[in-house]
């Protein structure tokens, strides 16, 4: 029902869901974005990249 894609240079999520028609949606997600899941499930953008960035030894 839902298929999630998280890119890995930059903070965007796409989120394509198929409905009972059988027809996909699509929505694109972003910093302070959030998608729910056809589970009720909420995902939040910033969740998923924290401390993705980050470089270690860089203060």
């Amino acid at each position: 029902m839902d298929y999630v894609l998280v890119a890995q240079r930059i903070v965007r999520v796409e989120h394509f869901r198929r409905e009972a028609n059988g027809a996909w949606t699509y929505r694109v997600a972003g910093p302070g974005g959030r998608l729910e899941l056809s589970t009720g499930t909420v995902i939040t953008v910033d969740e998923i990249y924290e401390r993705a960035f980050d470089v270690p030894g860089d203060d």
